[in-house]
């Protein structure tokens, strides 16, 4: 039961915690102030006072498995234990006959009760799981029971319906116009810099700011969650850096995608057009498991980031941009991102990065894609940089500079190590193995033209010493990353 109760954390959680199968489907009641996720085949039915069912039905006129949720009001003289104790004369149309078996304290931080019971209906046992749960004087029943055979299959299907369904707002429930959605929004200010400004709804959850994912770039990021978890927008993501795309170095070799090359960020990836970055990066990154519905380029907002990017003199560019429907159950949700590829010297192999110059998006659940929406473009509309903070910023840039001479200096060392080591490599098998017959090796420092003699380390003839130390290290023994030189075995010729 302990799991039942941690299964019905209250608060709205982002999609991808939902971790729910994607066959699963999700019906809004009549009223428009409930919405429940469920296998297919199950059926919902609404009861008085925000009451409700979800059953499972079996081969007779009994339902093999059900859940049912009633909201509560305690006082003076009705508290968590009463309606527990009162289940089986109160909830007798459900469970008729149920005998309460024992009840305990729900474990903290949640107060509560919670019991297992039991009853017969038509000559079939029936078994179930009662959780009382209140905050001051409000509440809810909620319990889950199935035939003693389906119990085993079924249990953690019903706990998941319990986790999942949502009471909307008021403002969902009435089914309130985009348009006063957006005329209840208020200034917000970035807390992390006062970089920018832009609107957002009254009473939403809001984090974010401007981010500096490493010590040159610096990207905003701004994420909402409407008060019933049934909107959740995002404008930007702190957590994208610049990527440089691989090229192939003498030898045919060329580092990896995904290396990091540098202390200063950023990494090795192919260049990806905006729909295909959301595709095969950002969404399985985001929400695993999540199914695509439709996949567009967007060439004209592509031209007209192209048209306000500034290229300085000698490097070239080019952007894609690109969107993509998609669902997440229960939620369907909405990209857009747009990549800008910089090539050096007239896009001359080696010369070229890439970055994701704007990502928006939003997830909404179903009657609440149309807010969503509106909500989102009147964030971006009103998005505003602070000009003090870019004053400052241009400040920074002689120093950013710096930063990126340094970075650049890094990795030329880097690929110059790589070609020296394949180089090295090469002529290593021509080598004699000097001293082996007295447990001794003779290796020589390309670069420096040290030679030394080294213990023989059994069947490897790699040994690499550090550059800052000079300690010579075998294959067999972890390797100081990128800060080391390959020996050679010998002389070089």
């Amino acid at each position: 039961m302990a799991g039942l109760v941690l299964l019905l954390g209250a608060g709205p959680r982002p999609a991808a915690a939902q971790a729910l199968p994607p066959t699963w489907v999700a019906d809004r009641t009549a009223a428009g102030s409930l919405y429940v996720p469920h296998p297919p085949g199950w059926v919902v039915q609404e009861r008085n006072a925000g009451a409700f069912i979800v059953y499972r039905p079996g081969t007779g006129p009994v339902a093999e498995a059900l859940v049912y949720v009633r909201p509560q009001r305690f006082g003076a003289g009705r508290n968590a234990v009463d309606v527990l104790g009162l289940l089986p004369r109160e909830e007798a149309d459900l469970f008729p006959g149920a005998r309460v078996l024992r009840g305990d304290a729900v474990p903290p931080p949640r107060t509560g009760v919670q019991g297992e019971f039991t009853f017969t209906l038509q000559g079939r046992a029936f078994r179930g799981v009662a959780v009382v749960l209140h905050t001051g004087a409000t509440g809810a029943l909620y319990v889950m029971s199935a035939s003693a055979a389906a119990w085993p299959q079924q249990a953690l299907t019903m706990a998941q319906i319990l986790s999942a369904f949502r009471y909307l707002s008021p403002e969902g429930a009435a089914g309130a116009s985009p348009a006063a959605a957006v005329s209840a929004m208020q200034p917000w200010r970035d807390p992390n810099e006062g970089a920018f400004t832009l609107p957002v709804p009254r009473g939403w959850q809001v984090r974010g700011g401007m981010m500096r994912p490493n010590p040159i770039e610096y990207r905003p990021e701004v994420v909402l969650v409407s008060p019933d978890g049934g909107i959740q927008l995002r404008l930007g993501d702190g957590t994208l850096e610049l990527f440089a795309v691989p090229y192939e170095l003498p030898g045919g070799y060329a580092l990896p995608p995904g290396t990091r090359p540098s202390s200063f960020g950023g990494s090795f990836s192919p260049y990806l057009p905006g729909a295909r970055f959301l595709t095969d990066i950002y969404l399985p990154r985001r929400f695993g498991g999540a199914r695509l519905l439709h996949v567009q380029a967007l060439p004209e907002l592509a031209a007209h980031s192209y048209r306000l990017t500034f290229l300085p003199p000698g490097v070239q560019g080019r952007a894609d941009a690109g969107e993509v429907f998609f669902e997440a159950p229960p939620y369907r949700g909405w990209f857009s991102a747009v990549t800008f590829l910089y090539a050096a010297g007239g896009g001359l192999t080696g010369g070229q990065s890439w970055e994701v110059k704007d990502l928006i998006g939003c997830l909404a659940l179903p009657g609440q894609e149309a807010t969503a929406r509106a909500v989102l473009a009147a964030m971006v509309r009103g998005f505003r940089m602070d000009p003090n903070w870019q004053m400052r910023q241009l400040q920074m840039d002689g120093h950013k500079a710096a930063l990126v001479n340094q970075y650049n200096a890094q990795l030329g060392e880097i690929y110059s190590q790589t070609i020296a080591q394949r180089s090295i490599g090469q002529e290593r098998a021509q080598a004699p193995l000097v001293g082996a017959a007295r447990g001794e090796i003779e290796v020589t420092n390309a670069q420096t033209g040290q030679r030394m003699r080294v213990p023989l380390a059994g069947a490897s003839q790699d040994y690499y010493q550090a550059n800052n130390t000079g300690e010579v290290f075998t294959a067999g023994q972890p390797l100081p990353p990128f800060d080391f030189t390959q020996l050679v075995i010998g002389q070089p010729r």
